[in-house]
């Protein structure tokens, strides 16, 4: 109205400006003029019905409106919003539902909320908010902006990732999931309940690789990455030379392998709330310089080491033989849960150990279980292999199969700890 005010100025008494100011109070009912300025602001056709009479029809005449506004005009002082079946109405439509103060300044520090438009079921005028999006972030006595969705293709989601927390979920389940959710409207953090599953939406991109943070809108090209919060996890870490080599900034490659990398895994899990199950297995290949064994002819190799050694000799060239070592991080190989700061502190400082003291330390045992023992009179010196040079192929193989063949093998590891 102040925009077009020689449109609206003929048609108010006194004061125009004061009448704008008044208008413009929060919570100030207003009249067939504020209709007007409506119909002409969002190109809408007002529709307005009162019993026994003809309809009244408040429009622009400068645009062709696409949609209707349905009011039922009762007791000679009030509007109220109704629905007609066959209106101009898109249901495809999304509305922004943007949280503002009771001074309608936009609330920065919550997110923009993304709704479909309602059913036919629902009066047109009202938006029904998922209920979990009005616990999280709405209240009942919220100030909010509600603005049509001009154009969906920019809210598309293209990849949610969502975690699931004590339960197994099927690829059946999963297809369930991502057919109930087609059409919704999800916003980070928000919680869910399909069927028996309680998930949690932790991250939406668009797609073009960008995160999501106002929420977004669920089609049928949308894909779902699903992560579980208690997942049992083997993490294999390789014992080789380049261990104690300095980097740059001059710290050795293990400190940046267990006090880096493996630190902020752990710290990252405990601050998604997660509940995962963690074996620790250390891998390294020795070797066995044969120049320097004291029987080095090709036909008395295995003589240089204790019986129960020799059916894990194996020759690498003809300048090496090796034998290929593994240990749990547990005594009792038992897994581990970092759900607190001082297990996780533990778990590092203990990693650390291992690596440190690798070459002195007896508890490290061969692939099927059988202790080999690391004091220097129990064998020859021997030297670790570099990373290209160790044993990583047979563990991916075991990393790939841990719940099949080689179970027997991680579990064989465990219990002779």
């Amino acid at each position: 109205m102040k925009d077009y005010e020689d449109d609206f100025k003929p048609f108010i008494d006194g004061d125009f400006d004061a009448f704008l100011r008044e208008t413009s109070t929060l919570g100030e009912f207003a009249g067939n003029e504020a209709l007007v300025a409506i119909a002409r602001k969002f190109q809408v056709e007002i529709q307005i019905h009162q019993a026994g009479q003809a309809v009244w029809t408040v429009s622009d005449a400068i645009s062709n409106p696409e949609r209707q506004i349905h009011l039922a005009y009762h007791d000679w002082e009030h509007y109220s919003s109704i629905r007609k079946i066959g209106d101009k109405v898109n249901t495809t439509d999304l509305v922004e539902i943007a949280p503002v103060d009771h001074a309608q300044n936009p609330r920065p520090e919550l997110p923009v909320l993304l709704c479909p438009c309602p059913s036919k079921s629902v009066p047109f005028g009202e938006v029904h908010v998922d209920k979990h999006i009005f616990k999280e972030h709405l209240k009942d006595d919220e100030c909010v902006n509600v603005n049509l969705v001009k154009d969906i293709a920019e809210k598309k989601i293209g990849l949610v990732e969502m975690y699931i927390k004590d339960y197994y979920i099927s690829r059946i389940d999963m297809r369930v999931v991502t057919t109930e959710l087609t059409g919704r409207c999800l916003v980070e953090n928000q919680s869910l309940k399909i069927n028996s599953f309680s998930l949690t939406v932790k991250h939406l991109v668009d797609s073009s690789g960008k995160t999501i943070k106002k929420g977004g809108i669920v089609t049928k090209d949308t894909r779902f990455a699903f992560r579980s919060a208690s997942a049992l996890f083997y993490l294999f870490i390789q014992i080789s030379e380049e261990m104690w080599h300095y980097d740059s900034y001059g710290y050795k490659q293990y400190q940046r392998a267990i006090d880096g990398f493996l630190e902020s895994l752990l710290l990252k899990w405990l601050a998604e709330k997660c509940a995962h199950e963690v074996h620790i297995v250390f891998y390294a290949r020795h070797l066995y310089p044969i120049d320097m064994l004291e029987n080095s002819h090709a036909n008395h190799i295995l003589d240089n080491f204790p019986d129960k050694w020799k059916k894990y000799v194996h020759k690498l060239n003809n300048k090496f033989v090796y034998i290929d070592h593994y240990r749990t991080l547990t005594d009792a190989g038992e897994s581990l849960r970092p759900d607190n700061q001082a297990k996780v502190s533990e778990i590092v400082a203990k990693c650390r150990g291992v690596v440190i003291n690798w070459i002195a330390d007896s508890q490290i045992y061969f692939q099927d279980g059988t202790e080999a023992p690391r004091m220097i009179h129990d064998g020859p010196k021997f030297r670790l292999s570099s990373a290209p040079q160790a044993n990583f192929v047979e563990v991916i193989n075991m990393s790939l199969h841990i719940f099949e063949r080689h179970q027997k093998i991680a579990f064989s590891i465990e219990l002779v700890k």
